[in-house]
Parts: C-alpha cells; structure tokens; sequence
C-alpha cells in the first residue's frame, strides 16, 4: 500500500517538474456560516471547522457521502453498496448526534434522529460546512458531536445549461439535466436527475466460501428549483424545493438475509427566505419551511413477516436579526418555532412535538498593532428550547480565536459548551419497545487546538492540530436484555485529531492529511460487574485517517485518495471486533473548452486494490468498481 502511493507521488512530482502553470494561486476568502450563524472566516471559528465546494461541470461530482466520509473525525456507517443506508459518527459520538442541516433547517427527524446520506442529493449543492464540536447553543436538539449544513446554489448570471451522465459497475448510472439563467434579475436554477444500480456484487461468506449479494438495487429521482428576486430596496425574497424519491431493496445482514425486502422513501422539502437589510448594516430575516417525509418497508418473509408505513410532517418559522455594533462587535439574536408530527403503523394516532426557541450569539474584536497576540475574538452563545413532551433545555457555549503569530497566521482556539439530544420518538413512542422514562442526554463539549495558514505566491498551507473532550449523561443505548432504549449513567469521547491541507506550484500538485485519535468510553456505574464499563464504544473506530493526493497538468487531473478505519468491536467484552480496513481510489479527467461550451470527461477506480472487508458487522462492501462519465456546460 505505501509502495503504491509513493510511486503515484513520484510520478505526479515527475509530471509536475515539467507542466509549471502561470496560473496565480490565492487563498479563496472561505467564510463559514454554521460556527456561529454568522459569516466569519473560517480561521476565525472558535471551532474546528471545514468547506467542501462542490464542483458541478465535473465528470464525476462526488457524493455527499463521500464527503461527509473524508472529513476528519468523521466514521460513515456504510451498509455496503452504493444505494445501502449510510450513517455518521463524529468525534465518538451516535448518528444521532450529528445534526444535519440544509439552509440552517434539521433534516434530522423527530422519529429517529438520523440521516440517511444517501437519499440527500448533491445535485444542488454550493458547499457543505462541517463544524465539529457541541452546537446545540446555536441550532438546539442533536449537535452534540458537530454540525453538518449542506448550502444550496444560488443561480448565476447568464444563461447555463448543464448534462452529465455516468455509467459503472453492477449497472450503476446516473444523468443529470439542469438549466440556470437570471433574466430581469430573477434568478432560478432548476434541475431534475435519476439514479440506479443493481449492486450485485461478489463477497465472501463467514465460512470462505463466495456469494454474490442479491436484492441490493435501488432507484432514485430528484428534482429541485431554487429561485431568488428583489423585492425593492434592500429586500430579497428565495425560495427553494427539493423533492427525492427512493426505491431499493434491503438485502439484510449475513446473518439474516431479506431477499425479498423492499423500502421506498419520498422526501419534499420547501424553503422560503425574505431577507431585509437597513441602511445602518442591520440585516433582518425571516425563514420559513417545511420538510416532508413519508417511508414504506415489506419484508414477505415467511417466518418474519413484516409491513410498516410512516409519515413525517415538520414546520419551522425562524425570524432573526443580525446587527453590528461599532466596528469590531456583532450582535445575533433569533427565534425559532417548530412542530413535528408523525402518524405510523407502529405508534398510536398522531405523535407531536411542538418546540419554541430563543437564541443569541455574539463576537467582539480586539486588534492590536504588534506582530504577536495582534487579534483575539471573543465568542458567547446561548440558547433556551422549550419542548412540548420532554424536558426544556439552556445550553451556552463561549469560545475564543487568539492570532498567537502575524506573519504566519499562527492561531489558538478553543470552546466550551452544553448540547443535548431529546430522546426521538422511537425511543419513547414505539409499541412494544419504547420507554416513556427516558431522560434527554446532556453533555458538556471542550476542545481546544492550534492552527496556521501561511504560503507564498506559488504555494498554500493550512495545518491544525486540536485536542476534544465530550462527556455525556443519561446517554440513550438500546439494551439487547430487555429490549428498549435505556439510559446509561455516563460516556466519554476523547482524542486528537489532525489535519494539513497543502497546495504547491500553482495548483500544480495538492496534499490534504487527515488523522484522528478516538477514545469513545461507556461509564454506566449502574450495573457493577458491567463487561463494556470504562472500554471503547461498540462499532466507534480509535484511528482514522485519509489521504487524498491532486495533480493537474494542462487539461488533465489526477487524484488519488486513501483512506483507513481502526478495528471496531462487536461485543461489550471486547472479545469479537471488525479488523481496520484500507481503501484506494483513482481517478483521472480532462476538461476540454469549445466554442460550443466545456466538456469534461473522467473515469475512476473505487477500492482499486480489490479489498474485501465491512464497515458494519454482517454487512459486505464491494470490492473493485469502475465509473466512466462525462459532463458538458454551455
């Protein structure tokens, strides 16, 4: 493995030597909305945070899976295959803390408290911020472990039109269509896309001997239109519609198969902003929206026969307002009103949850003219959620951003905060394995670290290292012995993590490292005697790290990316685990510019050492798989 990307280095430097470009290379002025619900740089964030712009003329657009997985810290629970469930734990903490947003709203349900990556399309998508660490002070229920806020696009000037195809293994394809314009000043940007594959690929059973995986196909469609005008003055209106519809089969675990098994998603969501903004730099907004979501799943199993049905409604108004005062403080302050409700075959009626919010955020600047401590940026946030059906909740959060060094950027920062998750609806309303007692888990988040951001004209590098600590109580397991969800007295998630972001020769060649250290611990002094007390969290990795290598010469691109996950235990007394695994993609494309418009052509290799191994116990993952596509924009 190290032989192989050492020679793919060796040759990308070779190219490199020979292909220097004159093209100028500058730090973009990356700002992050989710650190605090204001526009900051990202180097200011009292919290590790990172972007990912995701390009839409590229042959191959990657998946928001796929870059929730190369985050660092970050562990995607993937069920194998393309269309299988993929969730996410972050810093050693559940899925069901990490609170996924698109434009600021949840999409995590109040029925389970998770997100399914793979039924959230990238097609529409700006960027994805990724803010590690509590936020519930911020955005309420579920950020203990970090925050995930996917920003749609916003159409350009001039009339665009787009098509993308891709084709690969196990009869994977997926086309896309999309037209973008802004006539009269009214921009809209719409688009519609369908997805397949069978997924039938070749594995190895427990025993040695091989199958193949059946009943792993899936189908998805979406459509989406975003538009944005002026109201007059300095008032804007956007609204914006995302529909998803799913079909694919469940296969099952090795250990309990389900040929036969069937689920389909539809998931709607509409958003309308009006933003106001008055002449003293006062900006006031008023967003509202609402996500729809209704699931089916049919297993004919003989022995196990199995029908549900859910449906998913959730409501949000959330007025704020966002003032500067002077020249170096800022004021946010917000309310927000929620409701959702589910009605389903396994609950009884309708199950609502209706939830009032207050929020406030601030920052005050100190700037100095000296070339050491020349800037420090206090942090102070609070929020108070009062929920209909569990208890209420006040979470503050203080942080700090200190420039150590001018000259090569040098920076501290550090928080400190109160998050919370209620307990979701199939923990306290599903018949038969619900518990009504259950208590809302609390913890209290620190991290602290350093990071630098310094170059030349040819060449940028970016290099943080931060230290977390989460500690929870009352967090929700599900106990196999009386088979529901209880309370625990205490978990701990600790660790480092690491990560270096390097661009050389003009964009010639880029580096980007990643490496986190995890111990994700159970306390429950409840049970003496308790086999998993003070060890690793079940299914949680200690080590994971990535590599992704770039290189451009003329119109060509390369890339190489690599990644690993630590072994992973599977039962409490640490007697059974699932080995570390290692994974090696490869892809090349071109871009190719006509009077007509620009094409892009590229093809990959996905796990091109052909590794057989599982993220999740009883769950195979593909082995080698190829895509082919092509993308053309006029």
């Amino acid at each position: 493995m190290l032989k192989s990307i050492l020679l793919f280095l060796l040759l990308t430097c070779s190219v490199i030597v020979q292909a220097q470009d004159t093209t100028s290379v500058y730090r973009l002025p990356e700002v992050v909305v989710t650190a605090t619900r204001s526009l900051i740089d990202v180097l200011d964030s009292p919290s590790p945070a990172e972007i990912v712009f995701i390009d839409h003329a590229s042959a191959l657009p990657p998946s928001l899976a796929d870059i929730v997985s190369r985050s660092t810290s970050m562990f995607l629970r993937d069920l194998g295959g393309a269309g299988a469930l993929k969730t996410a734990f972050l810093r050693g903490t559940a899925p069901q803390h990490l609170l996924v947003l698109v434009n600021g709203v949840r999409q995590n349900s109040y029925q389970n408290g998770l997100v399914d990556f793979t039924l959230l399309s990238v097609n529409d998508v700006q960027r994805v911020e990724i803010v590690r660490g509590g936020s519930s002070a911020l955005f309420g229920a579920d950020a203990l472990g970090g925050v995930v806020n996917i920003l749609t696009r916003t159409p350009e000037t001039g009339l665009r039109v787009r098509l993308n195809g891709e084709a690969g293994s196990y009869g994977f394809g997926r086309w896309r269509v999309e037209g973008e314009g802004r006539p009269g000043g009214v921009g809209v940007l719409a688009g519609a896309a369908y997805e397949q594959g069978r997924d039938e690929f070749p594995y190895q059973r427990p025993d040695g001997s091989s199958a193949t995986r059946t009943n792993a196909d899936f189908r998805k469609r979406n459509a989406y239109v975003h538009a944005d005008a002026p109201l007059g003055g300095e008032t804007s209106i956007r609204i914006s519609t995302q529909v998803v519809r799913s079909e694919r089969g469940v296969p099952g675990s090795l250990s309990f198969l389900s040929p036969e098994a069937r689920q389909a998603d539809d998931d709607a969501l509409l958003g309308l902003e009006v933003r106001h903004t008055s002449h003293r730099g006062a900006q006031l907004s008023l967003k509202t929206s609402y996500h729809y979501s209704f699931q089916t799943y049919k297993d004919p199993n003989p022995l196990f026969p199995f029908q549900s049905a859910y449906r998913n409604g959730f409501v949000l108004v959330n007025p704020e307002l966002h003032t500067i005062v002077g020249d170096n403080a800022r004021i946010l302050a917000g309310a927000e009103w929620n409701e959702g409700v589910l009605t389903g075959t396994d609950f009884t009626g309708a199950i609502r949850r209706t939830q009032k919010s207050l929020y406030a955020s601030g920052e005050v600047r100190f700037t100095w003219e000296r070339p050491f401590a020349d800037l420090v940026t206090l942090y102070g946030m609070v929020r108070y959620d009062d929920i209909s059906d569990v208890e209420d909740a006040l979470m503050p959060k203080i942080g700090v951003n200190v420039r150590l060094l001018r000259d090569a950027n040098v920076r501290f920062r550090a928080s400190y905060g109160a998050s919370f998750r209620s307990p979701s609806f199939n923990d306290l309303y599903y018949v038969g394995v619900s518990n009504p007692d259950l208590r809302p888990e609390h913890s209290a988040s620190f991290d602290a670290g350093v990071l630098s951001a310094f170059g030349t004209t040819t060449s940028v590098h970016e290099l943080g290292l931060t230290y977390f600590n989460i500690d929870t109580r009352d967090r929700i397991l599900f106990d196999l012995v009386t088979f529901r969800p209880i309370n625990i007295g205490r978990s701990r998630s600790m660790g480092l993590e690491g990560k270096y972001i390097g661009s050389f020769w003009n964009r010639v060649l880029e580096l980007e490292m990643g490496y986190a250290l995890t111990g994700a611990v159970k306390r429950n002094e409840s049970f003496p005697g308790d086999p998993a007390y003070d060890k690793q969290l079940l299914f949680i990795p200690k080590h994971t790290a990535h590599v992704v290598v770039t290189g451009r010469w003329n119109v060509f691109e390369a890339r190489l990316s690599y990644g690993m996950v630590g072994k992973r235990y599977t039962s409490d007394d640490h007697l059974s685990a699932l080995p570390e695994y290692h994974v090696t993609d490869v892809a090349l494309s071109a871009r190719l510019k006509s009077d007509l418009g620009t094409v892009r052509i590229g093809g990959e290799l996905r796990n091109l050492f052909d590794r057989s191994y599982e993220v999740f116990e009883g769950y195979p993952m593909p082995g080698r798989t190829m895509r082919v596509g092509i993308g053309f924009e006029y």
